[in-house]
């Protein structure tokens, strides 16, 4: 009788676990309800969505025209800096119904086809060497002058694009680089209109879906690369302007450049931001040619320094974690919620890891009916909360300390012991799917925002170098030599003296018989004595942020470091 009763109790513990099976794989949740068609499955609330308005037509959040209208708040034709942009580069290459949204937002009509636009180096090369070897391929000969052609081509771009990564940093005049005046000549037009964007107060470059994925973190930013590369072709307009003397005309495309770079900064995406700290790091390579430039007087210097101390802040880490980013992860998650194991195929494509295999094949055998969206996007936002309060503390090893509690306590592996795991995982399939699928999406998104805030941590200490060199050029100006130490600047030039971002001590710095050295240890924290990535561009740990007066010896753009 005792064995009939088990028996008949495995029947229906069979019975009962194959009735959930199904009803997970069809949507059911088995002590929620049902989710019909057209409701969402998340709550929305602060707590799991952060937002409820606006909202989409399948009742999920919106969150890139949340992020749109709060950007356009305020923005007017008139003073939004990237309707002047597009009117300098000509129409972007958006596919056509983006385009017109696109347009639309910023209220103004797509430019016309033809234009007296910006010309890229790329175009410029092409059309300076002709197109008529590239017309008729009627004969063997003829290809292979064409394969000529194409090689002697692609050889003057490149020793164009090494001049340019060159002369952004040291005066030049025409006779050093021909082409490379020839280029900047044909573009005088749209780089003199970039210089009206520049004295613009706002940027609105509205996100734009991307035409075969509709999750914000994979949104389209059109007016970035219109912007870095007219602003690169800026600083090489100036750095000409240094090495004829002029150097009216370099403060003011200089100006430009570091207002462009605050402009773009007005993003509230990672990419803005990175965008925003590469400018202005090329525009204090810019900035150091004229700093070496002997005929600097003091009213120039002074000039100089007081936009340094006024221009708006670099973007804040911050408010990219509170807003864009956070609602980049949340909305990854709800369309995960919406669209099924295909979207996190899309977040997962690019990933080596193998438990994001294994959550595939979770999520694809379970059904979405598996996870429990709330429980990830509430994750998410006690991750994003820590994130924010991490961005506030006062130094840079405090912030980074607290990342990587971040990190060990959201993306780490379950701790509980073998036994009590598996009883977990048999009575909470759910809650224990939901935390490893939310756990690997935060191990792809917190290293980004750690190599952003590194990122921006340089672009501030160049800023403050660069904002000493100019205190250095006023009192050389007053004095006629530099002071021995940097105390002698405050607080007459300069209020204080920055203390080094990346080791919380003083800067290094030492006078020579024509100038000085000035720099920060950088983000290894290892003092590499005043060598950086620009005066050995083959070394990989040379991270020393260096101000050098004179400049040192031309030397073309280091190669691009993780």
């Amino acid at each position: 009788m005792a064995s009939r009763r088990t028996v008949v109790s495995l029947v229906f513990v069979l019975i009962g676990f194959a009735a959930l099976t199904y009803m997970r794989q069809n949507g059911v949740y088995p002590f929620g309800g049902t989710k019909g068609p057209g409701t969402p499955r998340v709550r929305l609330g602060t707590e799991t969505t952060h937002i409820v308005r606006p909202l989409r037509k399948d009742a999920y959040v919106d969150y890139m025209r949340a992020l749109n209208d709060a950007a356009r708040e305020g923005v007017t034709r008139e003073n939004n800096a990237v309707v002047l942009v597009w009117q300098a580069w000509g129409p972007n290459d958006l596919a056509k119904p983006q385009r017109t949204a696109y347009y639309d937002m910023l209220d103004m009509a797509t430019p016309a086809a033809r234009g007296a636009y910006f010309i890229p180096i790329e175009q410029h090369v092409v059309h300076a060497a002709g197109r008529k070897a590239l017309t008729n391929q009627r004969s063997l000969q003829q290809a292979l002058k064409i394969v000529t052609h194409q090689r002697a081509i692609q050889q003057t771009l490149a020793a164009l694009q090494r001049a340019v990564g060159t002369a952004v940093g040291h005066a030049w005049r025409q006779e050093d680089y021909p082409d490379l005046h020839a280029w900047l000549s044909r573009n005088k037009k749209p780089l003199d209109r970039l210089v009206d964007a520049g004295a613009r107060s706002r940027w609105f470059d509205p996100l734009v879906c991307a035409p075969d994925s509709h999750l914000l973190m994979q949104a389209q930013r059109p007016a970035l690369r219109p912007i870095r590369d007219m602003t690169r072709a800026l600083c090489v307009r100036a750095t000409l302007a240094v090495g004829n003397g002029n150097l009216d005309a370099a403060i003011r495309d200089l100006s430009t450049c570091r207002r462009l770079a605050r402009l773009v900064g007005q993003g509230p995406m990672f990419l803005d931001a990175v965008t925003a700290c590469s400018i202005e790091q090329m525009v204090c390579r810019a900035d150091a040619a004229l700093l070496a430039a002997s005929q600097l007087n003091g009213t120039q210097a002074r000039a100089m320094l007081a936009e340094l101390v006024h221009v708006p802040p670099l973007p804040a880490t911050k408010a990219l974690f509170d807003r864009g980013e956070r609602f980049s992860y949340l909305d990854a998650i709800c369309v995960m919620a919406r669209a099924g194991p295909d979207a996190f195929e899309q977040l997962a494509d690019d990933s080596n890891d193998r438990q994001g295999s294994t959550i595939r094949r979770a999520i694809s055998s379970w059904g979405l009916a598996s996870l429990d969206w709330n429980l990830m996007l509430t994750m998410a936002n006690r991750c994003y909360d820590e994130s924010v309060d991490a961005a506030c503390l006062p130094t840079r090893a405090e912030r980074r300390a607290a990342r990587t509690r971040i990190e060990d306590a959201f993306t780490a592996d379950d701790s509980q012991s073998g036994l009590r795991r598996f009883f977990t995982q048999c009575f909470s399939p759910r809650a224990t799917i939901s935390k490893q699928v939310a756990r690997f999406m935060l191990r792809l998104a917190l290293p980004i925002q750690t190599a952003v805030a590194d990122i921006v941590d340089r672009a501030t200490m160049h800023s403050e170098l660069i904002r000493i060199g100019f205190a250095l050029a006023a009192y050389r100006a007053d004095h006629g030599t530099y002071p021995q130490t940097l105390a002698r600047l405050a607080p007459e030039y300069i209020e204080h003296i920055p203390m080094d971002i990346f080791a919380q001590r003083p800067l290094k710095y030492a006078t020579t018989e024509v100038g000085y050295t000035l720099y920060s240890v950088g983000s290894n924290g290892k003092d590499d004595g005043g060598i950086s990535a620009y005066d050995d561009p083959d070394s990989q740990t040379n991270t020393d942020i260096v101000l050098r007066v004179p400049c040192a010896s031309r030397r073309s753009e280091p190669p691009a470091k993780g």
